[in-house]
C-alpha cells in the first residue's frame, strides 16, 4: 500500500504539468491575441521589453511587477540561449517577450510551481510529520493526542502531563532548527523529496492550486499567480523564522499588487504570535477550550503574563526586517494620493461590507469536501450529513447561527453594492450571479444570509482545530481589510485569503507512519485504518469538484465564444 501511495505521489505532478502544458496550448490556439484586461497588460509588458521603462499605461492600478518579473525571466533566457546556443537564434538579440504567448508562459510557470510553494509552507508548520520522519531522534519523543485526552491526562496524572509537555517543546524546537538548516524557503528539492513521500500532501497541494479563478487566470497575463506566489512564499519564509528573506518577498508581492501589505502584515503578526507563545502568550488551538469566552479569558491573562523585557526584545526582532518594506508602502500611498495605482476614477474605495458574505461563500464552495469532512471528523458521506444535521440543530448552534445571521444581514443592508462594471459586462460570471442570484428579487440578497452564516461556522470551526483565537481573529480582520474595500465583485480577490484558510485546515490525512500506533482519537473515526498518507476521500472529492469546475469553465471560454451587437470581436466568458 506504501508503494501505492507513493506511486499517487509521483503521478499527481506529471498529470498537473501534462494537464496545464496542454491547456496553456489549446487557450493560445483560440485565443492568440490580448483579451479583456490583457489590452493593458501586454502591451505594458511589451514596452518594458523594449526598454522603455519611463512610459507606464495611466489604466493600469497595480506596479509593475509582473512586467519586470517577465522582462528579467526573458533576459535570463537569452542569456542563457546566447551561452549554449541551444534556444532559437533570434532570442540572443530579442528577449522572448514579444508576444501573448510568450508573456503568458510566465504565469503558466508560476501555476507550476505553485504547488511546491505551497508544500514548502505546509512543511514549514509547527510540527511536520513529515519532516518529523526524517529526524530519527523525534520518533519517539512526541505523540499526537486530542484536546480531550490532553486535558484527561493534565488532571489524572500532571507528572505525566508537564513531562508531555517538555518532550513537545523539545521535539518542537529540534524542528525549528531543522527548518531553519533547510533553507528560507525549506531547500526546493528537499521540499519535492518530502512532499513525493506523502500522497496526501501532493494531492493536496495540486489540488489547491487548481482553484478556479487562480488556474484559469494563470493561462492568461494577469497579475493574480506572481502576486500569489510571492505572498505564499512570504509566509512559507516566515514560518521558518527567515524574516528577512520574508520581508524581501513581501516587498516583491507589494511591486506585483499593492493591496499585499495586508498579508505582510499578517506575517509579521502570526510571526510574532508564534515567537511570544514561546514566553507564554496563548497560541493554544481553540478547539482545546470549552468555549469563545474561555478562550478569550486565557488570552487576555495570558497577554498580561508576558514578560516586559522580553516581549519587547522578541517584538523588535520580527517588526525590524518588515519596517523598511512597511515604510516605503506608507510613503508610496502618501505620494500617490491613495493606493490604487492608475484609473482612480473606476476604483474609488467603499465599505462594501456584502464583500466579507461573498468571500465566505466563495470558500466554502470550493473547499466543501475537505470543509465539512474536518467539520463532521468523518469521511463517510452518511456519517458526514447526520453529524452536521445533528450538530447544527442544537442550541449552542443555533444560537450562534442566530447572531452571524443578524451580522450578515447587517452587512448586507448597510454594505451592498452594484458597480458600473458589474451590471455592464457580461462576460464575467459575477454578472450572472448578481443578477440570477443576489440581487433577483428585492429580497433574494437578505435570504442568503443564513447560508453565509452556515458557512461562516463551519469554517471558523474548522479553523479552531488547529488555529488560536489570536491567529483566527487576525486572520479574519485581514481578510475583510482585503475585500471590503472593493467596491467590485471580484472572484480573483478571494484567492490569497482562500488559500490561505485552505492550508490550516485538514480532515486528518497527514499523519506520517511512524504516529500510526498512537492514538487515534483526533482522526476521523473511519480512517483510523487507512495509510498514514494517503489521501482522504474528501481530498480525492475536493481535487474532482476543483477539475470539474475548471473543465466547464475553460470549455466555455474556449468552445462558446459570443458577440455584442455593437462589436465584431467575440467575446468569452469568464472568471
Amino acid at each position: 500500500m506504501a508503494a501505492s501511495v507513493k506511486m499517487v505521489a509521483m503521478v499527481v505532478p506529471i498529470v498537473f504539468l501534462a494537464a496545464t502544458t496542454l491547456t496553456f496550448d489549446l487557450v493560445n490556439r483560440h485565443v492568440p491575441g490580448p483579451y479583456m484586461d490583457e489590452i493593458f497588460h501586454i502591451p505594458q509588458a511589451m514596452r518594458y521589453c523594449r526598454g522603455e521603462f519611463d512610459s507606464y499605461d495611466p489604466k493600469l492600478t497595480t506596479p509593475p511587477g509582473l512586467y519586470l518579473a517577465s522582462v528579467g525571466a526573458a533576459r535570463l533566457l537569452s542569456w542563457i540561449g546566447h551561452l549554449l546556443s541551444a534556444l532559437p537564434s533570434d532570442w540572443k538579440d530579442k528577449p522572448p517577450c514579444g508576444k501573448s504567448h510568450e508573456l503568458r508562459a510566465v504565469n503558466v510557470a508560476g501555476i507550476l510551481l505553485l504547488p511546491w510553494l505551497l508544500a514548502s509552507y505546509r512543511l514549514a508548520g509547527p510540527v511536520s510529520p513529515v519532516a518529523t520522519d526524517k529526524l530519527d531522534s523525534l520518533k519517539q519523543t512526541f505523540t499526537p493526542v486530542s484536546p480531550m485526552t490532553a486535558v484527561t491526562t493534565a488532571r489524572s496524572d500532571p507528572s505525566r502531563a508537564a513531562a508531555s509537555a517538555r518532550r513537545t517543546v523539545t521535539s518542537r524546537a529540534m524542528l525549528v532548527k531543522h527548518r531553519r538548516r533547510s533553507g528560507p524557503l525549506g531547500g526546493l528539492w528537499d521540499v519535492i523529496g518530502q512532499t513525493l513521500e506523502d500522497g496526501a500532501l501532493c494531492v493536496e497541494v495540486h489540488t489547491i492550486a487548481l482553484l478556479p479563478p487562480l488556474y484559469f487566470f494563470s493561462f492568461l497575463y494577469y497579475t493574480d499567480v506572481l502576486s500569489t506566489l510571492t505572498v505564499i512564499a512570504m509566509f512559507s519564509a516566515a514560518r521558518r523564522d527567515k524574516l528577512w528573506f520574508a520581508a524581501l518577498l513581501g516587498g516583491a508581492s507589494l511591486i506585483v499588487r499593492q493591496t499585499n501589505i495586508v498579508w505582510l502584515l499578517f506575517a509579521l503578526g502570526t510571526t510574532a504570535l508564534r515567537r511570544l507563545s514561546t514566553l507564554g502568550l496563548e497560541n493554544d488551538p481553540l478547539y482545546v477550550h470549552i468555549s469563545l469566552a474561555s478562550a478569550l479569558r486565557s488570552t487576555v491573562s495570558s497577554i498580561q503574563k508576558l514578560p516586559l523585557q522580553a516581549t519587547t526584545k522578541t517584538l523588535a526582532g520580527v517588526v525590524a526586517p518588515f519596517t523598511p518594506v512597511v515604510g516605503l508602502a506608507a510613503v508610496f500611498v502618501v505620494r500617490n494620493g491613495g493606493i490604487v495605482l492608475g484609473d482612480k476614477e473606476h476604483h474609488v474605495a467603499a465599505l462594501h461590507w456584502a464583500q466579507a458574505c461573498y468571500l465566505i461563500a466563495f470558500a466554502a464552495l470550493f473547499a466543501w469536501p475537505t470543509l465539512l469532512s474536518t467539520y463532521a471528523r468523518t469521511s463517510s458521506p452518511a456519517k458526514m450529513v447526520k453529524t452536521v444535521v445533528k450538530d447544527m440543530l442544537s442550541l449552542q448552534a443555533i444560537c450562534e447561527l442566530a447572531v452571524l445571521t443578524i451580522a450578515a444581514l447587517a452587512a448586507i443592508k448597510a454594505g451592498t453594492l452594484s458597480h458600473p462594471f458589474l451590471l455592464a459586462d457580461n462576460r464575467h460570471y459575477a454578472f450572472y450571479l448578481w443578477r440570477k442570484v443576489i440581487n433577483r428579487t428585492s429580497a433574494s440578497r437578505y435570504l442568503l444570509s443564513i447560508l453565509y452564516a452556515l458557512a461562516a461556522r463551519i469554517w471558523w470551526i474548522c479553523l479552531g482545530r488547529s488555529e488560536s483565537l489570536l491567529w483566527m481573529l487576525g486572520f479574519s480582520a485581514c481578510a475583510i481589510a482585503t475585500v471590503v474595500p472593493s467596491p467590485l465583485i471580484e472572484p480573483r480577490y478571494y484567492i490569497i485569503p482562500f488559500l490561505i484558510a485552505r492550508m490550516h485546515i485538514d480532515d486528518g490525512h497527514r499523519e506520517s507512519s511512524s504516529t500510526s500506533s498512537s492514538s487515534s482519537v483526533d482522526k476521523p473515526e473511519d480512517e483510523a485504518q487507512r495509510p498514514a498518507s494517503a489521501p482522504s476521500p474528501a481530498l480525492l472529492a475536493e481535487a474532482a469538484w476543483m477539475v470539474a469546475i475548471n473543465a466547464a469553465t475553460l470549455y466555455l471560454f474556449l468552445k462558446k465564444p459570443f458577440k455584442w451587437p455593437d462589436s465584431a470581436e467575440q467575446q468569452r466568458f469568464m472568471w
